[in-house]
């Protein structure tokens, strides 16, 4: 399959929430890096420079961004388009692309010719530069002029790229041009500080960014058919679709500075000054919800005709914004006095705290707004929030009106957060009304509304508590987030991601000439003769035969073997049969049969209990399964419980893993270490892992715990699909049952608390011994189990935070982590520490 038949099947499906997720911080972190080198940047600049041509400077910036309203929203209109002709392959698609191409380079142009023709006007009429610079000024709007073409086209392939999901090649190219755009200057200081020259530089980076996105472009399009053909209707889609969005893209910029020209004209320039500074802070939020819609806007217009697959993506996208926006705006704004003070001056914050603290609510609902102005776009309802935003502006100038009157930039700040928060509420009812889901706006207006009253009553307070009300905000934020926002997918993804770690490096490759033969080590111990037989006949009616078993037994063989049926089953030569000079115990047991079944020329290896019953296909689909998987790797099946009877197998449960509830997909190391959730007798495993790893640390009391762990470290442990492949007998023999889940806060009748305690702290000292034994055999820990060794209370602090994190997805998992995190707090001795060089 090509490339691009994956991401045409990429596309197809709607995007998985950690795909989602990944796009939304690269694009956070493409957006502040650029912000952060200015920061250090811009005052190298001003020294070279001086404050009159920095100004020209800082005009040239504003110019290059500015001129982007001139592709009238062909962008935004191409990702959409894009998105949805993407599955159809046909020329249609290429035809789209170069239609908006054609138009937005025309308007560049048009645009471009503007500003080269009417530098000199400008020079001479609109800026009030020195007399001296006028010829530098003059030069630098015309080299502009030449840069506007490509200025305004590159949002054409920044749409193609989106469309495609592939914002790490747009981050790959816009981060270090957004680093060029600053250093370059900079650096051409060095030699000459005359505008034209420093201009120039702007120019060639985004000339430089115009070239590599079209080369990205051109790998995304290189499997599709190409007409340069522009179809009436094509062209009648993209402008009518970007006419709306280039009504909103005008109107924004009135709706954003007509509070600072009011208060400049009613008040003073004094007091603009005041509450210039509070906007820019707030301003800066756009980051974050400027991230996320670039990445969901693509997901929703290919999701345009699925109903709950828009729903999810809508309700949790606004969910994400609300938890990360939510605790900063809330600290900025019951801190904003303080911030002011330590940013600019005591005086300036005395004067424009209040501003902030209204402007910092605001921003949380205008944030939250995002998403449904996206959400009908992507659906092809663009007029909606164009149209909106007309009727926006006439009753927010009076309400800005009204405000400055009465109560200053305090009044214009509450005016703007009552715009926003009116915006940001209709948006989202036109939207859940098309979502049918409108149930959820009144949940949305009660929350910001009780958000806003914690906010007001924090503010009087001391300053001690309101600095501990903007941390336990921070602190419970990510809490509700991990189990509001994130799904179990979500969830499973970010912790396999955070628990695993290969600690010898898993083999890319496939087994080599497949499993052509496997040994099986079964440990005996006194068995009923029923049973025994039973298991013996259903290895042999397998319809994988190439095997041979190796059977350690821990009692005596002459007893065993007196039943003729026993007798019979065992003269098959694939059994071999050995007795025990000493009773090891059934791990130690299992580890001889390992050791002596290694001695064949076998592939894989299989353990058997002497009880179960194994379906014929049991062999055969574990083999095949196996051989899909890379070196080193570990498969096991699901099993039937049932307990022996005269009458035959009585059910249990039709599944163990449904019984016991046990998570088996995507297992870490960390996950066996705590706890084992597979069975021996389902499991089979390439030989090669045991070869340097049969022999069994003594801390470990299970050998199929060790068993998987290791495999885990190399190259995976995973579970067969499907239906259950063998009987499990439980009865009150088995050293480990199959048991249901009990309850995170379960305790066995007539246990004391005493006990308990005695018994978590018995788990963390078996956990650590396990851990030692498993760095002995050369693994290295990752983050997490070094934390889990680290000094008391961080360790079982982190061994209960693992633990909450799992309860939805793994509950026992969970219950094991946190009985280990209260045995590591409760164990004062220390022992574990001293034995075990823990620092």
């Amino acid at each position: 399959m090509s490339n691009t038949d994956q991401e045409l099947g990429a596309m197809s499906v709607r995007p998985a929430g950690h795909l989602l997720a990944r796009n939304v911080f690269i694009n956070i972190i493409g957006q502040a890096l650029p912000i952060l080198i200015a920061f250090f940047s811009i005052p190298g600049l001003i020294r070279a420079l001086g404050t009159e041509k920095f100004g020209v400077l800082a005009l040239a910036w504003v110019l290059a961004g500015y001129f982007n309203l001139f592709d009238l929203g062909l962008g935004r209109a191409v990702v959409r388009t894009v998105v949805q002709k993407i599955p159809l392959r046909n020329s249609e698609l290429f035809q789209a692309i170069w239609a908006a191409l054609l138009i937005s380079v025309s308007l560049g142009i048009l645009g471009g010719g503007i500003l080269y023709f009417s530098s000199e006007w400008l020079t001479v009429h609109f800026f009030s530069v020195d007399n001296r610079l006028h010829g530098e000024v003059l030069n630098s709007l015309k080299i502009m002029g030449i840069v506007i073409p490509f200025v305004v086209s590159s949002t054409i392939f920044r749409g193609t790229l989106e469309a495609f999901q592939k914002f790490d090649w747009i981050n790959f190219i816009q981060v270090p041009i957004g680093a060029l755009t600053y250093l370059l200057p900079l650096a051409m200081t060095a030699y000459t500080i005359e505008l034209p020259w420093i201009i120039a530089t702007l120019v060639f980076a985004r000339i430089l960014m115009w070239v590599l996105m079209l080369v990205m472009c051109g790998r995304c399009l290189s499997g599709y058919p190409k007409g340069f053909r522009v179809p009436r209707n094509v062209l009648r889609e993209l402008l009518s679709f970007g006419f709306w969005i280039s009504m909103s893209n005008l109107i924004q910029p009135f709706l954003s500075y007509l509070d600072r020209f009011l208060i400049g004209s009613m008040i003073s320039m004094v007091a603009v000054a005041y509450y210039t500074a509070p906007m820019e802070i707030v301003l800066k939020f756009w980051i974050l919800p400027g991230a996320v819609i670039s990445v969901i806007f693509p997901a929703f217009s290919a999701q345009a005709e699925s109903l709950p697959s828009l729903r999810t993506l809508y309700f949790r996208s606004t969910k994400f914004l609300v938890i990360v926006i939510a605790p900063l705006s809330f600290s900025l704004s019951v801190l904003s006095e303080e911030i002011l003070r330590l940013w600019i001056n005591p005086e300036y914050a005395h004067q424009s705290a209040a501003v902030l603290s209204v402007l910092a609510l605001g921003i949380f609902a205008n944030c939250i707004g995002f998403v449904p102005a996206a959400f009908l776009q992507a659906i092809g309802k663009p007029s909606l929030p164009a149209k909106l935003h007309v009727v926006e502006f006439p009753l927010y100038a009076l309400f800005l009106y009204v405000g400055l009157r009465f109560n200053g930039v305090v009044g214009a700040a509450g005016a703007w957060m009552v715009r926003v928060l009116f915006d940001s509420l209709a948006l989202h009812y036109v939207s859940l009304s098309r979502l049918k889901a409108t149930e959820g706006l009144a949940r949305a207006v009660l929350g910001i509304l009780l958000f806003f009253g914690l906010a007001a009553v924090t503010m009087p307070l001391s300053l001690s508590l309101r600095i501990a009300s903007a941390g336990a905000v921070f602190l419970l934020t990510p809490i509700v987030g991990w189990y509001w926002v994130l799904s179990l997918e979500d969830q499973k993804y970010l912790l396999n991601r955070i628990l695993r770690f290969k600690t010898v490096g898993p083999s890319s490759g496939l087994r080599r000439g497949g499993v052509r033969k496997v040994g099986i080590a079964m440990a005996v111990y006194d068995p009923d003769p029923r049973m025994f037989v039973r298991q013996l006949r259903s290895l042999r009616a397998q319809d994988f035969r190439s095997w041979v078993c190796y059977l350690t037994v821990d009692s005596s063989v002459a007893e065993i073997t007196k039943n003729l049926e026993v007798a019979a089953e065992l003269s098959d030569p694939r059994f071999r049969i050995f007795e025990n000079c000493e009773r090891l115990g059934a791990t130690k047991n299992f580890e001889r049969g390992v050791s002596m079944v290694l001695a064949e020329d076998i592939d894989a290896v299989a353990f058997c209990d002497q009880d179960d019953e194994w379906y014929p296909q049991k062999l055969s689909r574990s083999v095949h399964f196996l051989e899909s998987k890379p070196m080193g790797s570990l498969v096991h099946c699901d099993m039937r419980v049932v307990r022996f009877t005269d009458r035959g197998n009585e059910l249990i449960a039709e599944s163990a893993w449904r019984h016991e509830d046990r998570q088996v997909e995507e297992q870490s190391p960390a996950h066996f270490l705590i706890r084992n959730c597979v069975t021996g007798a389902a499991s089979l495993m390439d030989v090669e892992l045991l070869r340097s790893h049969w022999k069994i640390p003594d801390s470990f009391k299970y050998h199929d715990q060790w068993y998987a762990l290791v495999a885990a470290a190399r190259g995976g442990v995973y579970p067969i699909p499907a239906s259950p492949l063998y009987d499990y007998v439980q009865h009150d023999g088995n050293a480990v049952g199959v048991v249901p889940y009990q309850g995170f806060f379960y305790r066995p009748p007539g246990t004391s608390f005493q006990e308990l305690k005695g018994r978590a702290i018995e788990s963390w000292r078996i956990t650590d011994r396990m851990i030692a034994d498993y760095m002995s055999f050369g693994f290295k820990l990752g983050l997490v189990e070094r934390g889990w060794r680290s000094s008391t209370w961080f360790g079982g602090l982190l061994y209960i935070g693992v633990g909450l994190l799992h309860l939805r997805i793994d509950p026992s998992f969970a219950r094991a982590c946190a009985i280990k995190g209260c045995g590591r707090i409760l164990d004062r001795s220390a022992v574990a520490d001293e034995a075990y060089g823990v620092r």
